[in-house]
Formats: structure tokens, C-alpha cells, sequence
């Protein structure tokens, strides 16, 4: 089933610059940056948290991990009812303004069960924004930039928000007025997003009538679908790759590199600054070249990222430099988690492939990863995280090998 995808038709709103296609790109892409902001205060904050409330490593990794079970399942779910209903927009709006009031809660913590119980409604409340957001740009990209458009509004627009901006702003907060005063700013921004998108976003009815018109794949067989399947693998490991590092990279530069939390907060910014630009840059290539080699090459990138920042010597730019390098991985999963899946199934089921894709990597690799790593952490120490890192990695490339093309050209020419 790896050719069942079809090419879709976007809404002609626009043109050039001022498009429709375009707008809407910005508008989500700004709205992901937004969620990530949240999802990435706690484990930003944490070198603030962790004395207070004397947290273990164990702990700081179920934190992380926490979120992405009800992320996963949320997102899956709400994909499946959004197709079902032929609807995303309304959807949408009502996810982010619940994430918004959910991000006030991590505030009001006073210790790990508080904490916990944030997270847990803040991944509920988050998880269906990716998958929703990816099945609108689907439906409204031009053939030409269905990678890099799902590349923008992923990692994009995302990093310069979520992994550069803000872990910057929150340490700045922090320092000056607290770590919970942090949390009450990163909660504002999700609110003027939901009003934009309710005001601006535009689902025509022409869009629903054909998502009805093609009978939705049933969820036993996207399972069966290889490419879909393998998406999940890569996803999995890769999830779970991003997810420990950051819950564990703030604590690894701080106490055993012993960087200051300001150095640290700017060289997980580097994060965001490779992200941005191979975030634009891969699904650009996977545009021209094809998905499959380019997954497959910079997946294996990302073995730099763990194993550099645990052997090679040298102080914060040396550190800097492999950051960029290995975190350019990161502009490859818009492609496995959402362009492969869109272009591998009929239309009337792109909220449930992708929202699958990204419901197994958070259930099991968001999860569990984080997890296992803070146990390894409390046993061998904080650089046994990095070790599983890498592991993770050769899975995921392993995976990434068996892919099936999708691109539309390359497809027909293989």
C-alpha cells in the first residue's frame, strides 16, 4: 500500500507570496512553535526545578516522559475523529486554547505529583495539534512543496520559536523573577494563536466533499501498510533520540560539564538554530532527490550529536559545533512523520496515518526512552543517556532503509 497515496489539489487563495498556502504555513507553523514552548519549559527549567523539589534522575526522565503518553493517544484519537468528521479546523482552535490554560498549571506545582499531573493534561491537550496541522498543510501544499512545506511548519517555524527563543526567554525569566513566573509567560502565546487561527484559517467545503469521497483505510491495515510501519520504527526511535535529549542534555551541561545555566540555555538554542535550517533545508532535498535517501543519510547524522557531547574534548563553541551538526536529524522527521505516511494512504485517512505515526513514537518512544534513560542515569550516571542515544539511532537507520519511495516523480520513474 506504500502507492496508495494521491496527489491532492490545494485551495487556490492567492498568489505568490500572499497565497493562501503560504498564509496558512505561518499561521501553523507559529502555532507548533508555540506548543513547543511549552512542552520544552519543564525540561528547560529543570536545573531550577530539580533541587527545589529534589527530584531523581528516575523522576526528571517520567516528567518528560509522562507527556508523551497522553500526547500519543490524544493525537492519534482526535486524527482519526477529524477525518471521520472531515473537519480540522474546529478541532484545532479547541486543542490549542486547552493547552494554553493547561501550560498555567506546571505554575502551580508544588512537587513531582503537581507536576505530573500538569504534563499529563498538557500532553492531552497538545497531542492533536501535529497531526491535525500536517493534514491541513497536506491538503492545501502544491505537489512541488509537499516536503518542504510539512519542513516549515514542523521544524522550521517551530525551532526559531520553541528551541531558540524560548529556552533563552524562560532561563532570562527565571533568573530575574522566578521559574514559575517562566511558566505563567510560555502559557500566553497559545491564546492570540487560537484566535488567529479561528479568524483566518479557511476549511472550504470543496476540501471536506473529496476527503469523503475516498474510503478511509482501516486502522488494522495502516498497520500493515510498510511504510507506515516503518515510519513508526523510525518515529519510535527518534522521538525517544529527541525526547531524552532534552530532558537530560540541560543536566549533562550543567553538572557534568559544568556549563552555567546560561551557557547552557544557549547551546540548547543551537538545537533550535539546526533545526530551523535543515528543518527547511531536508524537506526541501526529499522535494528534489526523494524521502528515502535523504532520512537515511541524515538519520545516521545524528549519531554525531550523543556521542560527540560525550568524548570529544573541548569547551562550549567545540560543544556548539557537534549540536548543530548532529541535531540536523531533526529536519528529517516532517518527512517520516508526516509527508512519507500522507503520500503512502488515500486521503480521507492522512489524520490517522499521521496521527498513528506520531501516537507510536510518543506512547512508546517518548515514554519509555526518557524513562529507561533516567534509570541508566541514576546507575552509570548522566552520560549513560547519551549511550542510549546513539543505540537509538542505528534502529532508526536500520528502518529507514527499508522505506519504499513516495515521491510522486521518483516514484514513477522507479
Amino acid at each position: 500500500m506504500a502507492d496508495a497515496g494521491i496527489p491532492f489539489t490545494p485551495p487556490a487563495h492567492g498568489s505568490g507570496w500572499f497565497s493562501y498556502e503560504n498564509a496558512l504555513l505561518l499561521m501553523l507553523g507559529t502555532t507548533f512553535g508555540v506548543v513547543f514552548i511549552d512542552r520544552n519549559a519543564l525540561t528547560t527549567l529543570m536545573p531550577y526545578i530539580q533541587g527545589e523539589f529534589r527530584l531523581s534522575n528516575t523522576q526528571v526522565g517520567f516528567l518528560a516522559a509522562c507527556l508523551s503518553i497522553t500526547w500519543g493517544i490524544s493525537g492519534w484519537l482526535v486524527g482519526i475523529l477529524s477525518d471521520r468528521a472531515g473537519r480540522r479546523k474546529p478541532f484545532l482552535v479547541a486543542t490549542v486554547v486547552l493547552f494554553s490554560a493547561t501550560a498555567l498549571l506546571s505554575g502551580f506545582a508544588t512537587g513531582f505529583v503537581g507536576l505530573l499531573l500538569a504534563r499529563l493534561a498538557m500532553g492531552l491537550a497538545e497531542g492533536p495539534v501535529q497531526p491535525l496541522s500536517q493534514s491541513l498543510i497536506a491538503l492545501a501544499s502544491s505537489e512541488h512543496r509537499r516536503g518542504v512545506n510539512a519542513g516549515i511548519m514542523q521544524a522550521t517555524i517551530t525551532s526559531l520559536i520553541g528551541l531558540i527563543a524560548a529556552p533563552i526567554l524562560l532561563v532570562s525569566v527565571a533568573q530575574g523573577h522566578g521559574w514559575r513566573t517562566a511558566f505563567f509567560v510560555a502559557s500566553a502565546p497559545g491564546l492570540i494563536m487560537a484566535i488567529v487561527l479561528a479568524l483566518f484559517v479557511r476549511e472550504k467545503p470543496a476540501v471536506r466533499e473529496t476527503a469523503t469521497r475516498h474510503k478511509a483505510v482501516p486502522q488494522l491495515s495502516l498497520l500493515r501498510t510498510r511504510n507506515v510501519a516503518l515510519c513508526m520504527g523510525i518515529a519510535l526511535c527518534e522521538v525517544s533520540w529527541m525526547v531524552i535529549a532534552w530532558a537530560f542534555l540541560p543536566l549533562y551541561f550543567t553538572q557534568v560539564r559544568h556549563f552555567t545555566p546560561e551557557t547552557m540555555s544557549w547551546l540548547m538554542g543551537s538545537l533550535g538554530i539546526s533545526s530551523a535550517f535543515f528543518g527547511l533545508a531536508l524537506p526541501w532535498l526529499s522535494d528534489r532527490i526523494g524521502r528515502k535517501p535523504v532520512v537515511v543519510v541524515f538519520s545516521a547524522l545524528a549519531l554525531v550529536m550523543p556521542l560527540g557531547v560525550a568524548f570529544a574534548p573541548g569547551g562550549w563553541s567545540v560543544t556548539a559545533v557537534l549540536l548543530l551538526i548532529g541535531w540536523s536529524a531533526s529536519g528529517t522527521f516532517p518527512i517520516f512523520m508526516a509527508t512519507i505516511p500522507a503520500e503512502s494512504v488515500p486521503r480521507a485517512s492522512l489524520g490517522a496515518a499521521i496521527g498513528l505515526v506520531n501516537g507510536v513514537a510518543e506512547i512508546l518512544g517518548g515514554f519509555f526512552g526518557p524513562q529507561v534513560a533516567g534509570v541508566l542515569a541514576d546507575i552509570w550516571g548522566l552520560g549513560a543517556p547519551l549511550v542510549l542515544m546513539a543505540a537509538l539511532i542505528l534502529v532508526s537507520v536500520a528502518c529507514a532503509a527499508g522505506l519504499v519511495e513516495t515521491h510522486p516523480r521518483r516514484r514513477s520513474e522507479a
